[in-house]
């Protein structure tokens, strides 16, 4: 602890000394510069005077490989303003990521997602892939317009055919979705959909949908796919045969595996994309060379900057993979890298090597209710240690013996803010008293509260369970996320000195994801952000709900409700009364009846904790390279606001 106190002063020291004062390190808001209207200036092609594209381009269109750039892009276009100046074509990124599973920020922050809207702090939803949507005055009914003429990667045409060859095809198929998600499935039957035409959807369904906008803005891409491509490996597109020959080419026995293997490959944030495969993304795969993937833009992106500049600006990407976080963080201050998303606890490091790095530290700021959220398995196997997980008081003592102050200090430098798991600020939900609530240092109360369940502490100091052995628990944590196993590392100090038998594990995340959708977890660590009330990601820390990693609280709970009560275990009235109101919030076309649901899930969680907060609103260090301009500080960067999407990344540029 001393050495952790000394690391502290010494850090906090630099910072002041470099800065004047620790609050000197967050930027003022830049000036009337507004990120969001950047992404709601929808335009024709037929008001631009003058066109232009990368000169990488424009060497393949006079050598008759390239359509001219008028033909590339769509007639809707997507306008997007530099933050400081028009940019310079050229360049290559340079980025390293630790997952095998997915490159996350790094490679996600700088691609954005090919949604069909992205979410401001306001809830509101500007236009990304679509260029606007619409609700009927009951909820029963959407209308998504799409952009004409956008094209994939490849120049094939984006239609509303590549959403209904997932709904006719992929859409409650047997084998692809046995079970289709309660997104897709209001009032309890399956969606409708219907191409009016090549550009206009329209949605139908059995009850109110009045969340529909919310998760079109994060979920609509997976209803459609490139079906130029996805169709030959479709048994209702190829013959029998063929599809005989795909299966032994890969090694695989049944049609299925293959169609979701090469799914899985296209999605945004997947490490695995292949040279060829189409996108709507800015960047398409061109090589894989052992543990380095290369990426060029892509040629029909559908965004310009105001100038009719065709983005983005940079021309590469270069994405390594590394098997240790401490070699990336090392990249980084060596200067070896152009974009990294880096660790608070590192921030006195990022400072000192910027001039011998050439590179500059932005400080943005995360909108984590919760960067150590904290989730015991209310499902646990063990069923022992589901009764001690699922009694209240076990739950409200492990959030009681933690020191928030302390971690704040030795982790995110005085930076962050010490508070329980639940809304920000900025969301019309928040409350002081949930913020706070069992959220003090009182470890004597903690003990309290263990004694009143009997777990009483044996000879060795450690407490008992109800059957006599020794209380042990695993704390499970991401070990590329240095900054949580740091802060993991002091909560399992405050729970040993309650008697707590605690072993912290650092995993991958690919066995971490594993061992919640397995329900084999004891506690997780995972980041717990959110934006005001943003739908669907709300859901994930206030009710045990969605697929995979989603419901690391409660996995059988949520496959209970997910599924109508088909599969997983019926939750106790107490989880019932969640399940309800998140019922409520899905369904009812009233706002009012609405927020008022959403106000008693929040309420519920900060007096029964199923997930336990630290500290939120932490600052995220960006590392960037010094020649890349247009670059913002002071912005929030989180997963709902697709990491650096925000800063309008597209329009990043090498001054050179």
């Amino acid at each position: 602890m001393k050495l952790r106190l000394l690391h502290c002063l010494l850090a906090t020291f630099l910072i002041v000394s470099l800065f004047g004062s620790a609050a000197a390190f967050f930027p003022e808001e830049p000036g009337d510069w507004d990120p969001f209207t950047w992404y709601n200036r929808n335009d024709r092609l037929e008001n631009f005077d003058q066109l232009n594209e990368s000169p990488m381009l424009r060497e393949r269109v006079e050598a008759g490989e390239l359509p001219p750039v008028e033909e590339r892009l769509p007639k809707d276009v997507l306008v997007l303003e530099p933050l400081e100046e028009v940019g310079q074509y050229g360049g290559e990124w340079r980025t390293a990521f630790v997952s095998a599973a997915q490159w996350t920020q790094p490679v996600s922050g700088i691609m954005g997602p090919p949604a069909l809207s992205r979410g401001a702090i306001d809830g509101q939803h500007i236009p990304l892939v679509a260029k606007g949507w619409e609700m009927s005055e009951d909820q029963t009914e959407a209308t998504i317009y799409l952009r004409e003429g956008m094209r994939w990667s490849d120049g094939e045409p984006f239609t509303t055919a590549d959403f209904m060859f997932w709904y006719e095809n992929v859409f409650g198929d047997e084998h692809l979705m046995p079970s289709p998600p309660m997104r897709w499935t209001p009032g309890g039957e399956p969606m409708e959909m219907e191409a009016v035409d090549d550009y206009t959807l329209h949605f139908t369904f059995a009850a109110p949908h009045p969340v529909f906008p919310n998760y079109i803005r994060r979920h609509l891409h997976y209803a459609y796919y490139p079906s130029h491509y996805m169709s030959q490996y479709h048994p209702n597109f190829v013959s029998a045969e063929e599809m005989d020959a795909l299966l032994d080419d890969y090694g695989l026995e049944e049609w299925w595996q293959l169609f979701d293997l090469k799914s899985e490959q296209l999605y945004w944030r997947s490490t695995q994309r292949q040279p060829g495969q189409p996108t709507l993304l800015p960047y398409v795969v061109t090589e894989r060379e052992g543990d380095v993937v290369i990426m060029e833009r892509n040629p029909y992106y559908y965004k310009v900057d105001h100038e009719g500049n065709q983005l983005p600006y940079i021309d590469t990407l270069r994405a390594e993979a590394l098997a240790d976080a401490e070699v990336r963080e090392l990249k980084a201050i060596a200067g070896e890298v152009d974009y990294h998303d880096g660790q608070a606890s590192n921030l006195p490091m990022y400072i000192e090597n910027e001039e011998e790095g050439n590179y500059k530290t932005y400080i943005w700021r995360d909108s984590e209710m919760a960067v150590i959220g904290l989730f015991p398995n209310l499902t646990h196997t063990d069923p022992v240690l589901r009764e001690i997980f699922q009694d209240v008081r076990f739950r409200q003592a492990l959030s009681l013996a933690i020191d928030r102050e302390e971690i704040n200090d030795l982790v995110y430098f005085g930076l962050a803010e010490p508070r329980q798991g639940t809304v920000i600020p900025p969301s019309p939900l928040y409350r002081e008293e949930f913020a706070r609530a069992y959220a003090d240092y009182d470890p004597e109360r903690a003990n309290e509260l263990l004694d009143e369940m009997g777990l009483e502490r044996g000879d060795d100091g450690i407490r008992r369970r109800p059957d006599g052995e020794p209380l042990r628990l695993t704390l499970d944590c991401r070990a590329q996320f240095i900054d949580r196993m740091a802060g993991s590392e002091l909560i399992v100090d405050y729970w040993q000195d309650l008697g707590l038998d605690v072993t912290l594990e650092g995993l991958g995340a690919e066995y971490q994801y594993e061992q919640i959708v397995a329900n084999e977890h004891d506690i997780t660590v995972w980041g717990s952000r959110m934006v005001g009330e943003q739908m669907p990601r709300f859901s994930t820390p206030f009710v045990p709900a969605g697929s995979g990693a989603n419901p690391r609280s409660a996995p059988l709970w949520a496959q209970w409700y997910e599924s109508g009560g088909e599969a997983g275990e019926e939750p106790p009235p107490w989880m019932m009364e969640v399940y309800d109101l998140w019922t409520t919030v899905q369904t009812t076309p009233d706002d009012d009846e609405r927020q008022e649901a959403l106000f008693e899930m929040v309420k519920l969680q900060a007096e029964n904790l199923w997930f336990i907060g630290t500290v939120g609103m932490n600052p995220v260090p960006l590392v960037i390279n010094a020649d890349i301009k247009n670059v913002p500080d002071g912005l929030i960067m989180t997963f709902n606001r697709d990491y650096t999407v925000e800063g309008n990344v597209d329009t990043w540029f090498f001054d050179q």
